[in-house]
């Protein structure tokens, strides 16, 4: 029961209470006894003997296993503040006196900040003059130099203010991957105004509830995505702004007042634990301050090519789409509507992009696919949103000269606070898979604490908490939670230090100082990068028609949820609904029905007797019945790692996502050389749809190619034209 209780470490701990002890009299006189339990090798032992109306305490340990701890120097250090009158234990503190703090406030040791601009407005203009004719970005066949860009969006920003944008109002951004990206960030906050960075894939219930939560009254979009989201704003409160229309390109410059460093650049919605997402403002100093640490590490200049990977609606992706017009280079953008495999793969090589920016579940399959491909020209790699599966990148790695970053950040604090390079010998020790998520970038302090905000030693686990450039203005429309998330710092000296950010993750400090993620104090979870609130996804299910209650969860990688709800419910309907609500990655991989929930002892839902949603949802086996579907089955056993899949098995009840999906649509192409489209394998789930699929492709192929034979070898001798 004791071991139950209590939580598991390295060591076991062992409490024993003596309150039998009697006082014997020998030859007249009483004599105490003392017992002495055993030492036993390994576990700490606590031992309370009272005896006679006092209380005698016995702590045996090994000490040279709490050598890194310095634990009996603590324990003493805790008792004589309680001697000394500490009464309660918000105000006992765990820090020795030579214990250092853990965080600095300065730009990083031996680093200049390598950028003087205010905003990246300021920095921009700068290098449109310096390097007028230079490619600013580009997106398959259409790019655009520094000197269109500053044209285009000086027109946009001169534009937005004719139509009575104001300094500080929020203005919709909702775009494909295109060069009109960058025209749509820069003559918005040209403008000073803040922009909202929509992703084009997201349900219309979500992009309806962006736009009003963010209390934005322009949506600056493009007819391919106005024509397809019109139904999700109201027309009478939303003034479009499409930028394939030439209202907006009157000729002139624009030279309305430059932004400020404490304006804010933009608003990022996250998945909220309510159920709504919630929109988190940074400041263009922010901001600022991020490039500099940027560029200064990863020495970024004119030469370098940056690749755009991540969604336009994440944090990420603003890092990435500023940090080229900083210093005259050049942001690729991949000329894809979904994520494939074969166009990065292809635009990297023939871009020779220089430096990428992903989740790691975004890259594993570039190199896991790559062919031999070792993508000569990368010199920088940086991960974050997840930890770095070290096995998976060390064959690549030995090829690459790559250096391989982990970076860490919240969107609240303008995506990145905390980072960490790999050294080449870490980063092909498979024996130590675990990257550290490092320590600060430049003016930002990071710290430790417990529930009382006391600051750890190392290696005990506390929350993070961020103070700094990078913290952000908080949430839009969310006192109550601002309240709680954003306080004042009590480690805070002035110097911008006055405010922090309670991250909810929890980490520890190894024995170098640097910062080991080890999880959530709540149910956010991260997911190939992606940010996901588990209550967002569960409110989004009990608005389903039936559904009396709901629990998602994360088992192997993929979002499972498991409902009560009659045994009848059309699941296929059920995801449909879902997709209207929230976006792709957060619709579950498997639901389960169940019509009561297993608890435990006290009433709780036992979530370890919930069924294996594999098993639960998986369809009656039938094998592959030709050659299609056998080379299909084969795929999908290879990518998923599951054996004897059958024909109306579902890749997503499978364990299948969407980076997954792109894998599977890759070597879709090679096995059957025809384009199949990723968005098919959303749609089409089992092996016998994607088989009639591939082979109504494969006859249209056959079909156009024999017609276009017959085109170029002409009319049969003999036949009659023109007769049907």
């Amino acid at each position: 029961m004791q071991r139950q209780l209590l939580p598991q470490g390295r060591l076991h701990f062992m409490f024993n209470y003596y309150n039998f002890i009697p006082t014997v009299s020998v030859f007249g006189s009483s004599v105490q006894l003392t017992a002495y339990p055993q030492v036993q090798d390994g576990p700490v032992q606590f031992v309370v003997k009272e005896q006679d109306g006092q209380a005698e305490l016995s702590l045996i340990y090994l000490s040279d296993l709490f050598s890194d701890h310095d634990f009996l120097q603590r324990a003493e250090h805790i008792s004589r503040q309680i001697v000394s009158g500490t009464h309660t234990m918000g105000q006992l503190s765990l820090l020795l006196e030579q214990d250092q703090l853990q965080q600095t406030y300065a730009i990083s040791p031996g680093v200049e900040s390598p950028l003087e601009y205010e905003t990246v407005v300021h920095g921009f203009e700068h290098q449109a003059a310096l390097v007028s004719d230079s490619v600013a970005v580009s997106c398959g066949g259409d790019q655009l130099t520094y000197a269109e860009l500053k044209q285009r969006s000086d027109q946009l920003a001169r534009h937005l203010c004719d139509l009575g944008v104001k300094p500080g109002q929020r203005v919709a951004v909702c775009l494909g991957r295109s060069v009109h990206i960058l025209v749509a960030l820069l003559g918005v906050v040209k403008a000073r105004a803040v922009y909202v960075p929509m992703d084009a894939n997201y349900p219309e219930e979500r992009l309806r509830f962006l736009m009003t939560d963010s209390e934005a009254g322009i949506l600056v979009t493009e007819s391919c995505v106005s024509s397809r989201i019109k139904t999700a704003i109201e027309a009478d409160a939303v003034t479009l702004l499409d930028l394939d229309s030439s209202q907006w390109q009157a000729d002139g410059g624009f030279d309305g007042p430059m932004p400020v460093g404490s304006d804010p650049l933009y608003a990022v919605y996250t998945s909220g634990s309510t159920g709504k997402p919630k929109g988190a403002l940074v400041t263009h100093a922010g901001e600022m301050n991020l490039q500099n640490w940027y560029h200064s590490s990863l020495q970024l200049s004119g030469d370098d090519r940056l690749l755009l990977l991540s969604a336009l609606g994440f944090d990420l992706t603003q890092k990435n789409i500023f940090a080229g017009l900083l210093c005259g280079a050049q942001l690729v953008i991949p000329a894809m509507d979904q994520f494939d495999l074969g166009t990065v793969q292809q635009t990297i090589q023939q871009r020779e992009v220089t430096v990428v920016n992903c989740a790691p579940s975004v890259f594993y399959p570039l190199v896991e696919e790559a062919n031999g491909a070792t993508y000569p020209s990368l010199r920088y790699l940086v991960l974050g949103g997840e930890p770095i599966n070290k096995e998976l990148l060390s064959s690549w790695l030995s090829q690459s000269q790559c250096t391989l970053i982990n970076s860490y950040g919240p969107t609240e604090c303008t995506d990145v606070v905390a980072y960490h390079v790999c050294n080449r010998t870490e980063a092909l020790d498979i024996a130590s898979r675990e990257i550290p998520i490092g320590g600060p970038i430049c003016n930002t302090q990071l710290a430790v604490v417990d529930k009382c905000d006391r600051q750890l030693p190392v290696g005990l686990v506390g929350e993070l908490c961020i103070a700094g450039a990078g913290v952000g203005l908080g949430y839009i429309n969310r006192d109550s939670l601002n309240a709680v998330v954003f306080g004042p710092n009590p480690y805070g000296e002035g110097q911008g230090l006055d405010r922090w950010y309670r991250s909810g993750d929890l980490v520890r400090l190894n024995e170098n100082k640097q910062i080991q993620y080890v999880g959530r104090k709540d149910f956010q979870i991260k997911l190939r990068g992606l940010r996901i609130e588990l209550g967002e996804i569960d409110a989004a299910l009990s608005a389903l028609d039936g559904v009396k209650d709901c629990l998602t969860l994360v088992k192997d990688e993929r979002l499972v949820s498991y409902v009560l709800a009659p045994s009848d419910l059309d699941l296929a309907k059920a995801r449909k609904q879902l997709q209207q609500s929230v976006p792709d990655y957060m619709v579950p991989a498997a639901i389960t029905v169940m019509d009561s929930w297993p608890l435990t002892a006290n009433g709780k839902i036992d979530r370890q007797a919930l069924p294996d949603p594999a098993e639960s949802s998986k369809a009656e086996f039938v094998a592959p019945r030709n050659e299609t579907e056998e080379t299909l089955a084969q795929i999908w056993s290879e990518i998923l790692g599951v054996e004897n899949v059958g024909v109306h098995d579902s890749f997503f009840d499978l364990g299948g996502h969407s980076l997954l999906a792109a894998r599977a649509v890759s070597k879709f192409r090679q096995a059957f050389d025809v384009d199949i489209q990723l968005r098919s394998l959303f749609e089409l789930h089992t092996i016998a749809e994607i088989a009639q699929y591939v082979e109504t492709m494969q006859w249209a192929a056959q079909s156009a190619q024999q017609a276009q034979d017959s085109a170029q070898s002409g009319p049969e001798e003999g036949r009659e034209e023109g007769l049907l």
